[in-house]
């Protein structure tokens, strides 16, 4: 190495017609400041489709900015240059971008990347402790990168969705997501439950340029206004309910046929959790318990809601697990915009290495 700028330009990726131009370390403050510049004489590329302009301009003047970049062995690092403005044909003064800076002002896009990767797995009020970065910046760095993504999103494969409400808050605050069940994915999100929520994903369909009538199958628990919600505006699909919330209203009956023969029936004592519990559950004892019941008292009516129990298929494999992961990861946020941006974020899938090369791509 010839000296220390070139150690941090290698370090920082910097290409031509950047240059490191010169470290700083605050001892004090530990804070170390890498100052870029570009040669002279340089022409820079700018590009603003609306406007018809495209094409390598020369500079007009330049601006002063700095950017939070990744930690130098636990000393907060920026990056600070002088950026360009460029002269268009037309005579207009553009503003250039650095290769190296975020979508949000301020943050470089590797700084960015780490962000959303640790987001991921920690609550943003931890997150700051670690990375020096106050809420409020880490989370409009997730809305930024949300919004984009959802702007690219394409809805045109999508068939089948699972739907399910959960709640934003204590209280009856609730948001409802909506998730290809061929990806696993979460499509859609709509603030508050029931008939409109429906409406807001159809409508989210056309403003995709896609269509309610790609739907062909709903699952969802049995809400009325979910039934209705789909009747009306998802009139294609058909519509299932989950297994988790059939089960639920088919235990429920179990018991209450159980309850209601266990006086006059000694052998449904004691058996409330045997029967409750899937066969393939039960303790080696249970299954005899089971096994006798059926043998010796098939006429009971508990008898037969139990073998109807045992009927049911599962429909949502996996489904109710990313529910509860957003909720888990929504512990603390303050809003219901922050709850929404982070169910994005975990259950959405989404492959941000489309718009930051220093994120991992993602797979389907």
């Amino acid at each position: 190495m010839k000296n220390m700028e070139d150690l941090f330009r290698m370090a920082l990726g910097i290409e031509e017609p950047w240059y490191v131009d010169s470290v700083e370390f605050e001892e004090v403050k530990k804070i170390l400041t890498i100052k870029l510049d570009f040669r002279k004489g340089s022409r820079f590329f700018y590009e603003d489709r609306a406007a018809g302009i495209s094409g390598t301009f020369p500079v007009h003047d330049t601006v002063v900015k700095r950017w939070r970049h990744l930690n130098f062995f636990q000393h907060e690092c920026y990056l600070e240059a002088r950026v360009p403005r460029i002269v268009t044909g037309e005579g207009h003064v553009r503003q250039t971008e650095a290769p190296w800076a975020g979508k949000l002002n301020g943050f470089t896009l590797l700084f960015e990347a780490l962000i959303l990767q640790i987001a991921r797995c920690m609550p943003p009020n931890q997150l700051k402790e670690i990375i020096g970065v106050s809420n409020y910046k880490i989370w409009k760095i997730i809305e930024k990168y949300v919004s984009e993504m959802r702007e690219l999103q394409d809805l045109s494969e999508v068939e089948e969705i699972g739907m399910d409400e959960t709640s934003a808050r204590k209280g009856h605050d609730y948001i409802t997501l909506f998730v290809d069940l061929k990806k696993k994915s979460v499509v859609h999100i709509e603030e508050g439950r029931g008939v409109e929520t429906v409406k807001g994903f159809a409508e989210r369909l056309e403003e995709k340029g896609c269509g309610a009538e790609q739907i062909t199958n709903v699952c969802s628990d049995m809400s009325p206004s979910f039934i209705s919600g789909v009747d009306r505006y998802l009139p294609e699909a058909s519509h299932t309910f989950d297994r988790f919330h059939v089960m639920k209203v088919i235990n429920d009956a179990v018991d209450r046929v159980r309850k209601w023969e266990r006086d006059r029936t000694p052998a449904l004592r004691n058996m409330r959790y045997v029967l409750l519990k899937n066969r393939e559950n039960l303790s080696e004892r249970d299954l005899e318990k089971v096994k006798k019941l059926e043998l010796e008292n098939m006429h009971l009516r508990t008898v037969e809601a139990y073998h109807m129990r045992e009927m049911t298929n599962g429909i949502l494999e996996g489904f109710n697990s990313l529910i509860q992961a957003a909720k888990a990861k929504a512990r603390g946020y303050s809003t219901k915009k922050n709850l929404i941006n982070i169910a994005y974020l975990i259950l959405g899938r989404f492959d941000f290495s489309r718009i930051n090369r220093f994120c991992q791509p993602t797979h389907f």
